[in-house]
């Protein structure tokens, strides 16, 4: 999946925090930015429209997460989707809720969830007390507008009654311990492609400050070769798994697992210092053992 795509996935899904019931209190009707004015727009055109416009906010905000991943874009994304979500535009709940961009915003996540009618995950929220105060009466209220009771529903209904038994998780995750179904799993493995693309982005930006000029080239160089097989390595993994409900998630795991180790890679050579050196022979070693294993896929398939 392109990154587009998963930034898509978190909208469809769809600074400094103001009081609690001051945010709670713009969970009410939002504003219609389905428009074409909006995703037709160039960014350029956008940024004008974003100065007063909520819904350009929150359409820039998503083409601030599809550019290459520094701090610098998460943060903006993330300053945008606030003022969409405040100015009553639809917003990516998920940026509130995990903290991409900055600091965990949960009473805002909350009122995001209530305003786009993700009903389970407010729910999830309201019986497990994150960010807002426990509520089950009001998680009982919100799961009971969900149209087709799923496991995900069934998730929140257990939170619920640990809750009411007084043996809630001390440290609930929406992803970990309410989302259930293949629709919210790919859903959540779209989050987490987002959050470990902020991870690296913040591990990179340490790394960076320890490079000079020609070595920042020669890690882009790296950085593009790499991002290349990973993106390959995603798509022969997709095409493993075609006939399971699940393919988008191993693909989109994969990706995030090799990204990992290659940041971990980059800072044990740049930062640390102790990532031993490979010989012209050790990396010939290596190539073979990948041809083999992309070999060995493609009989599989």
């Amino acid at each position: 999946m392109h990154r587009s795509l998963v930034a898509l996935m978190l909208t469809c899904l769809v600074g400094s925090s103001t009081a609690e019931a001051e945010v709670r209190g713009a969970a009410g009707a939002s504003l219609d930015c389905s428009s074409g004015r909006y995703w037709k727009r160039t960014t350029t055109a956008l940024e004008g429209l974003a100065k007063s416009d909520p819904c350009a906010m929150g359409e820039l905000a998503g083409r601030y997460l599809d550019r290459p991943s520094t701090v610098a874009a998460f943060a903006k994304a993330a300053e945008l989707n606030r003022r969409a979500h405040d100015g009553g535009a639809l917003a990516s709940c998920a940026l509130f809720y995990y903290g991409i961009g900055g600091a965990r915003d949960l009473p805002r996540a909350a009122a995001c969830l209530e305003r786009t009618e993700q009903w389970s995950w407010a729910a999830f929220m309201y019986a497990t007390g994150q960010g807002v105060p426990r509520d089950l009466r009001r998680a009982e209220a919100l799961l009971a507008k969900v149209d087709y009771p799923d496991c995900t529903t069934s998730s929140v209904r257990d939170a619920i009654e640990a809750a009411k038994r007084g043996s809630a998780r001390s440290s609930p995750d929406w992803c970990e311990h309410g989302a259930c179904t293949t629709l919210d799993a790919n859903a959540c493995d779209a989050i987490s492609v987002l959050r470990g693309r902020y991870a690296s982005a913040r591990r990179r930006e340490v790394v960076e400050s320890k490079l000079g000029p020609r070595e920042r080239r020669a890690l882009a160089r790296l950085e593009k070769v790499f991002d290349a097989f990973a993106l390959a390595d995603r798509a022969q993994v997709y095409d493993r798994w075609i006939d399971g409900s699940i393919r988008n998630a191993r693909a989109l795991q994969r990706e995030k697992l090799l990204r990992e180790g290659f940041d971990r890679a980059v800072e044990k050579m740049v930062v640390e210092g102790t990532l031993p050196p490979r010989s012209s022979a050790d990396v010939e070693r290596l190539r073979e053992a990948l041809e083999a294993e992309d070999t060995a896929c493609l009989l599989y398939t």
